[in-house]
């Protein structure tokens, strides 16, 4: 199973040119797909107790975690990295995780995404769950429109391709797809 990559071909292309932003302020991209087996599993952490979570770790050839590292980690089961549509970030010269000055810099340049690329979400600029390094594209603000209830149809299929994704192969055949119906609704 291909569970991950940060590899940036498996972004829809007008995240390419965020990504391109965010690496000159500083930042190395650590993640863009994400499997829906592998996101399942983050979103078990600190939400069932660490003998489930390992269990389901090992599963996935992860190795297990610590107590204190079975915390809270993300806020959805189905992540926009399964179709995609987010990439994570990590400030090149960042030593402590915690550090202050770190994570103001994370938001400072989260803020000038933003009044750049307006169809972008910020993690980091998030109220209730901070997600400093993330990134995602705000289907509403990048096509104009209102998301409609058939487009949630569709990316719900767009969720379950990424249930089959075995390759990088398959994951950019996926983005491909993604990659069409952004392009057919801007249309």
């Amino acid at each position: 199973m291909f569970l991950s990559s940060s590899d940036v071909r498996l972004l829809v292309s007008p995240l390419r040119e965020v990504v391109d932003f965010v690496v000159k302020e500083g930042f190395d991209v650590i993640q863009t797909y994400r499997h829906p087996a592998l996101q399942r599993v983050f979103f078990k952490q600190g939400r069932f107790s660490l003998q489930v979570v390992n269990r389901e770790r090992e599963k996935l050839g992860l190795k297990p975690l610590k107590e204190f590292e079975n915390v809270v980690i993300t806020k959805t089961e189905k992540s926009r990295h399964c179709i995609c549509l987010a990439f994570d970030v990590r400030y090149a010269g960042q030593n402590h995780k915690e550090n202050r000055h770190v994570l103001e810099y994370y938001t400072e340049v989260a803020r000038k995404v933003i009044a750049r690329f307006h169809w972008i979400n910020a993690g980091a600029l998030w109220a209730s769950f901070r997600d400093y390094g993330h990134y995602e594209l705000s289907l509403d603000h990048y096509t104009h429109y209102r998301f409609m209830p058939e487009h949630k149809r569709i990316l719900d299929e767009f969720f379950q391709m990424s249930e089959s994704v075995q390759s990088l192969e398959d994951a950019l055949n996926l983005c491909s797809f993604v990659e069409k119906f952004l392009e057919d609704f801007k249309a």
